[in-house]
């Protein structure tokens, strides 16, 4: 579930090709009321991805309070940012040197 939601996440961003060397991480864990006060075991899990799928690169405990687990963000590389950026920018210009003036 984790490698599909960063393929996915990718996919929107970069073409095939640059998707290596992107990487992921996740906490386990749902939330839970406040008033259950002591921290809670769960795990954190990195994947990174390769050239053609991807790999678990760390696993260990971490402690989580109420708020519990997450999927993070993808991190990217320079280069994949750049690219990602691009991609975006080309979705959309930018009026310059025009304001609006309130009556």
């Amino acid at each position: 579930m984790l490698a599909e939601n960063a393929e996915e996440t990718l996919a929107e961003l970069l073409p095939k090709s640059a998707r290596s060397g992107a990487s992921m991480h996740a906490v386990s864990g749902c939330p839970v009321p406040n008033s259950y006060k002591y921290a809670r075991v769960a795990t954190r899990v990195s994947i990174q991805r390769g050239s053609a799928c991807w790999y678990l690169t760390a696993a260990h405990t971490t402690n989580v309070w109420q708020q519990g687990g997450r999927i993070g963000l993808p991190t990217l590389t320079g280069a994949q940012a750049a690219l990602a950026l691009a991609k975006t920018r080309a979705k959309f210009e930018i009026e310059i040197g025009t304001a609006e003036v309130a009556a």
